[in-house]
């Protein structure tokens, strides 16, 4: 969960069922080697089967995780003797880069496209001329 929480914050956990979570709650699961402590996204129902969504504040994807995973949510955390603020940050810089990021990949795609389609087209265009005796190729 960096940058909010660090090693050696000390986390004040509460009892609190997976129903009665909110999007951004900070809660800590197991995961696959270790318990985790991310932010609560929601929480799905497939086959049956009770799934929630989490993230941390530098990943840009959300994961899924069965519910017997979930732990608790982070109540209050202190940094010494400071209290951290867990509220949800607007856009990370880690965010901001990852959609600039995706924007440019979409814009060069998008060109890509748009350059191949119209050289495609003038590229016909221009040897129907050529082979009709009105442009000169050479």
């Amino acid at each position: 969960m960096h940058p909010t929480l660090k090693p050696g914050d000390v986390l004040f956990l509460r009892d609190t069922p997976l129903e009665e979570l909110r999007r951004g709650d900070v809660i800590i699961f197991r995961g696959d080697e270790k318990i985790v402590c991310h932010r609560f996204f929601g929480s799905k129902k497939i086959g049956g089967q009770t799934f929630f969504l989490e993230r941390g504040d530098n990943v840009a994807f959300v994961h899924s995780w069965q519910a017997d995973r979930y732990l608790s949510k982070v109540e209050e955390a202190y940094r010494g003797k400071e209290k951290v603020n867990l509220a949800p940050r607007k856009n990370t810089r880690f965010e901001m880069l990852l959609i600039l990021c995706e924007i440019v990949t979409w814009l060069k795609k998008a060109e890509r496209k748009l350059l191949g389609r119209h050289v495609l087209k003038l590229g016909i265009g221009w040897k129907l001329a050529a082979w009709r005796g009105r442009i000169n190729p050479s």
